[in-house]
């Protein structure tokens, strides 16, 4: 067996793994990490032709095109809940888009029926009430994410945690590239693009200073060339030009990925919030590679067909 390196170079050290080989434990089969590592991360190939594969013609409606899917040769199944049980995956959140949004949009896009299973809000003196989802927590109906939201429920296990589901589902459906070395790539620029909304919402929900202070200051940051949202976009549209040289309009190499469609649901979510809404500018229409990325996602049919049919909510 071959270190990370696979055989290029022969400097010493993690990058060549000398030594005994990597085992991998049945236990990291069913992780995330084992499920990107061991089923080559299944996608599409470079040239946009179907990668062979266990899920035979199972296809993925993006835009006005399918593209073929290649399953998880190390799943072997057809859906998330692998043909155990009747009944569809349940995806469990509150009544908004929020962090489970990345997932709706991804099993969509790949074409997998599930049930979007949510928590009814009502606004009781300015603020989100869920009785129910306050039932459930108490009763340890949520214990697969210590009493929180999203879960995902696939028959065979339920668990927690947003970027755990967005992995597994970007792992299964075929959005994590064809190799190991795209899965950490694109893992890359998921992780990057979270960095950028991690310190937009720093700003966006501080809870320093009065309501106009705090206006003042996202407004700031929504159009500060240095520090603030534009940069953060020049960032990523650096590091996208950096991973895949030739404009593909894709976030990564030629076809959609989890980067992808985390770039849509991101900016979306400005989009649609009000208060952003008002002032008038779209800092992303500024960055080609993100502004096309974005298009991509917003521009297939299915998406097209979610906004006009999904839950109307203010989050």
């Amino acid at each position: 067996r071959k270190g990370l390196r696979r055989g290029a170079g022969s400097r010493a050290g993690l990058s060549t793994l000398q030594g005994p080989s990597l085992v991998i434990s049945a236990a990291m089969r069913t992780s995330v990490l084992g499920l990107a590592l061991l089923s080559g991360c299944s996608a599409f190939s470079a040239s946009g032709s179907p990668l062979p594969g266990l899920g035979g013609g199972a296809k993925s409606c993006l835009s006005n095109s399918c593209f073929p899917l290649r399953r998880s040769s190390s799943l072997g199944v057809t859906g998330l809940r692998g043909g155990v049980g009747e009944g569809k995956p349940k995806l469990i959140y509150f009544d908004a888009r929020g962090v489970a949004e990345t997932a709706r949009v991804m099993l969509l896009a790949a074409g997998e029926e599930y049930e979007d299973d949510r928590y009814k809000m009502e606004m009781v003196d300015g603020k989100p009430s869920v009785p129910k989802f306050q039932e459930d927590k108490k009763s340890g109906a949520l214990a697969a994410n210590m009493g929180r939201l999203p879960i995902l429920d696939i028959g065979t296990a339920k668990f927690g945690q947003s970027h755990a589901i967005n992995r597994f589902v970007a792992t299964h459906h075929g959005f994590m590239g064809k190799t190991p070395e795209d899965a950490a790539i694109i893992d890359c620029l998921y992780e990057s693009i979270r960095d950028a909304k991690d310190a937009f919402s720093k700003v966006r929900f501080s809870s320093v200073g009065t309501e106009e202070e705090k206006q003042a200051k996202m407004e700031e940051f929504w159009s500060d060339k240095k520090e603030g949202l534009p940069e953060w976009f020049n960032k990523i549209e650096q590091l996208l030009v950096h991973y895949t040289p030739e404009d593909t309009g894709f976030a990564y190499g030629s076809s959609p990925t989890l980067a992808d469609f985390t770039i849509y649901t991101w900016i979306e979510s400005l989009a649609l919030n009000d208060k952003l809404a008002a002032l008038g500018s779209k800092p992303w229409e500024s960055y080609p590679r993100v502004n096309a990325s974005y298009n991509k996602v917003l521009e297939m049919d299915v998406v097209q067909k979610w906004i006009k049919e999904r839950p109307a909510n203010i989050f």
